[in-house]
């Protein structure tokens, strides 16, 4: 088989294995979120800054995100579906930059690991700002993988603009802003440039994201956008009280959840990967990797890999060159052949029976949210088909949703955004004083509440008759659709 032959049998299993994902795992709390608020974005101009007025977050994901909801006429599959097309030319990059530094052979290998790789099949298919910022953190890597010679203004300009949209998506982009200059001044060194050259390149460099950024830096609420990072960050207190207790779960979480994301034989691997440390250009892929990885386990207290999964790609060339000088000291075909086999069937398992997947990370870990906890989507499906069946051709179907962010609530607004045929409100559960004031709209026709059943408090348990109920996997919390009713009081549940 031919070498373009190989990468397009390659290109249709990263679409494939994606796809796949896409269309059986529900929908994970933050997707729903950002999708909602995406479809209001898009469609009402008077809240197109909304992220930064209600969430402190930056605006350009959640236009994405929007847009494709719409475009699709499906919220979850649209949103998922951009992610995915942005990230159709990191499977090249990986191979190019691969290849560039080291052969085309392990550039295939460190191809088939971004493709097989349970990580980047479920950062680069759910609705996450940190999917996009992988497909940009890779563009970054590839220019300053390249030979700039004469070219170098070019290349500076277009990893500005790459870190202006970067930052317009995501505060985490300051991250490449650090390591992009890193690598100018590395690059500068090795290129030889004179101080006023590099000087000119690296104004370029942060002026550009700078000006890009300017429409941000004018609105006078922007402050809450550098804000919001505080919530995912150890105070000075927790840290003064016990750093080293808190950097070794952390530590040990990004060790443990690196092998089970991107599989044990790859870091098995990885130690014969030692003779490419002492290349020039590995100093760039390791910081790239090392850098957010390591302010990210000293400094994160809601801890989760897919904050700097973007700095794992860079890792890839290591990773494929330490397989294949492995497979190689084997000798033997049968065992290169078990080893892919193996990882296949890893992804598959990963893809085909995430709730098994998941449970292998510890209880405390946050990656367990996807599949066995409150964010996770399981039962929504189920409850959606239920709605759907039992809407009315003639007319709506009043369905409330808990006024409280995540699914099942945000998931319905936004499905049910575009058809007639449901009608979504809010409910408060909190203030029993609150929720009787749908009373006159329960008297006079059929109204429905769907939630999970944590946040239905005690007082408000009488007015429900439940449906049905949805169960979520290894957990006692369901997902249900129940009638509201204040004509007569029933037992609680």
């Amino acid at each position: 088989m031919k070498p373009y032959q190989k990468l397009l049998a390659l290109f249709a299993a990263f679409i494939a294995l994606r796809l796949a994902f896409i269309l059986t795992f529900p929908p994970f709390t933050d997707e729903s979120l950002y999708v909602r608020w995406g479809q209001l974005m898009v469609n009402r101009p008077e809240l197109m800054w909304a992220s930064i007025s209600y969430l402190k977050r930056q605006p350009l994901g959640f236009w994405l995100f929007g847009s494709g909801a719409i475009l699709f006429h499906n919220p979850l599959l649209g949103g998922r579906l951009i992610v995915l097309l942005a990230n159709i030319p990191t499977l090249f990059i990986t191979y190019f930059v691969t290849k560039r530094f080291t052969s085309e052979k392990t550039a295939f290998t460190a191809a088939l690991i971004l493709t097989l790789s349970p990580l980047f099949i479920l950062i680069q298919s759910l609705i996450l700002m940190d999917g996009l910022l992988i497909a940009i953190g890779a563009a970054i890597i590839w220019i300053f993988m390249m030979d700039w010679g004469e070219k170098a203004p070019y290349y500076v300009v277009s990893t500005g603009i790459l870190l202006g949209i970067a930052l317009w998506i995501k505060t985490t982009a300051l991250f490449f802003v650090f390591l992009s200059v890193t690598g100018l001044l590395i690059k500068a060194k090795q290129e030889h440039h004179k101080p006023l050259i590099t000087l000119a390149l690296l104004g370029t460099l942060i002026g550009l994201p700078l000006l890009l950024l300017t429409p941000l830096g004018l609105r006078s609420d922007v402050g809450s956008v550098l804000s919001e990072p505080e919530s995912f960050t150890f105070s000075m207190a927790e840290l003064t009280h016990n750093p080293v207790g808190l950097w070794s779960k952390n530590i040990f979480l990004t060790l443990y959840s690196m092998t089970l994301y991107v599989h044990p034989l790859v870091f098995i691997a990885l130690p014969a990967a030692t003779a490419l440390f002492r290349r020039k250009t590995s100093m760039f892929l390791l910081s790239w990797f090392l850098v957010p990885a390591g302010a990210t386990t000293l400094l994160g207290k809601n801890f989760q890999i897919r904050y700097f999964a973007f700095g794992v790609i860079a890792l890839l060339p290591f990773v494929a060159y330490g397989i294949d000088r492995a497979l190689e000291k084997t000798r033997h075909v049968w065992v290169r052949y078990a080893c892919w086999t193996i990882l296949t069937l890893y992804s598959l398992f990963f893809i085909f029976r995430p709730v098994l997947f998941f449970s292998l990370f510890p209880e405390y870990s946050g990656e367990r949210d996807y599949a066995l906890s409150w964010p996770s989507g399981y039962g929504i499906p189920e409850l959606v088909r239920w709605i759907d069946t039992h809407a009315p051709a003639d007319g709506p179907l009043l369905v409330a949703v808990a006024d409280s962010p995540g699914n099942p609530s945000d998931y319905l607004m936004a499905y049910y955004y575009f058809k007639p045929n449901v009608q979504i409100a809010f409910a408060t559960l909190t203030s029993i004083t609150e929720f009787q004031k749908l009373q006159p709209i329960a008297n006079s026709r059929a109204l429905y509440l769907a939630t999970r059943s944590t946040l239905i408090p005690t007082g408000i348990q009488p007015y429900l008759i439940p449906i049905r109920l949805f169960p979520k996997p290894n957990s006692k919390e369901t997902v249900g659709i129940y009638r509201v009713t204040f004509s007569k009081i029933i037992r609680p549940l």
